[in-house]
């Protein structure tokens, strides 16, 4: 009897400690592949130059606009656009979606029928305008691998190089009491999920992509096929589109997954469909949640 009762004892606690050794190599594997493949892990980052004259402008200026900043994408660390000379002490980081390494900026920002332009404007430094006069100050690096677009670096690694970059940057500019909250789209919002196992701060992924743009894919896995990381997910907020879920089924997957872990958040808005989270017409919606899930109150 005391035999039995300690062979059940001894078989708990190898199933214990295997579970234990699998949460430990997933998290580190994971880590370990994506940092080893940072191409300048000493990357300076810099506020893009000539564009803070600019707090409104026309059609015909976002094109000069544009050229200032193609000028300026590629070389030596990354870009980024902000606005305002108050540092507010919360600050988004935001990473970019596919579409702003497929495309020019002009096209990026623009990528809409001529006839609706004016209304759907991606344009990330009228984001900083908008978050700023909440009291948050808006980050957005320009990442710069526009040639590959397919390849591991663009779509699963950079993102989180510059992430790591644009921590420190944020930490130099701010301090180190500052309150940092991670966003990102399409591509850039599959990279908040994996900060969000590594990085401090809040978290808020817009319609976070599948595997073909993620850095889960150097596990073989879906995000939703790793429940070894489930309980490490801290802070986060992922937020899709009911349009988009309609025939996303790998999109529905992760969204029910975030639904049902009971320390993340997850959010269907309604009408929504996956560009719409980065036009600006809709940024007092959108932008609302993003605070919201960043723990931020805004100013106004």
């Amino acid at each position: 009897m005391n035999f039995l009762k300690y062979r059940k004892i001894s078989l708990s606690f190898l199933i214990l400690s295997i579970a234990l050794v699998s949460v430990h190599s997933y998290a580190d594997e994971l880590s370990s592949k994506v940092t080893s493949l940072f191409r300048e892990p000493n990357a300076e980052l810099t506020k893009f130059k000539g564009l803070y004259d600019y707090d409104e402008y026309d059609d015909l200026e976002i094109e000069i606009f544009s050229e200032l900043i193609e000028e300026q994408r590629q070389g030596s660390g990354w870009r980024y656009s902000t606005y305002g000379d108050t540092l507010h002490n919360n600050v988004i980081i935001y990473n970019h979606s596919h579409r702003g390494r497929k495309n020019s900026y002009f096209d990026y920002a623009r990528n809409i029928p001529e006839s609706r332009k004016n209304h759907r404007s991606k344009e990330d430094f009228k984001k900083a305008i908008w978050y700023f006069n909440k009291g948050v100050t808006f980050y957005a690096p320009l990442r710069k691998q526009t040639k590959d677009l397919s390849g591991d670096y663009g779509r699963r690694v950079e993102p989180i190089e510059v992430f790591t970059h644009m921590t420190k940057k944020v930490k130099e500019i701010h301090g180190e009491d500052v309150n940092i909250c991670y966003v990102g789209h399409s591509e850039g919002g599959a990279s908040v999920l994996y900060a969000s196992l590594y990085f401090d701060g809040n978290f808020v992924a817009l319609s976070p992509s599948s595997n073909a743009y993620a850095s889960f894919a150097f596990l073989n896995k879906e995000v939703y096929e790793l429940p070894e990381l489930f309980d490490k997910f801290k802070n986060l907020t992922v937020i899709y589109g009911s349009e988009e879920l309609k025939s996303w089924r790998r999109g529905r997957k992760i969204s029910n997954l975030f639904d049902k872990l009971s320390h993340t958040n997850s959010l269907v808005m309604k009408d929504y469909a996956h560009h719409n989270f980065s036009e600006n017409i809709f940024i007092d919606e959108y932008g609302a949640e993003i605070l919201k899930g960043c723990g931020f109150t805004p100013d106004q």
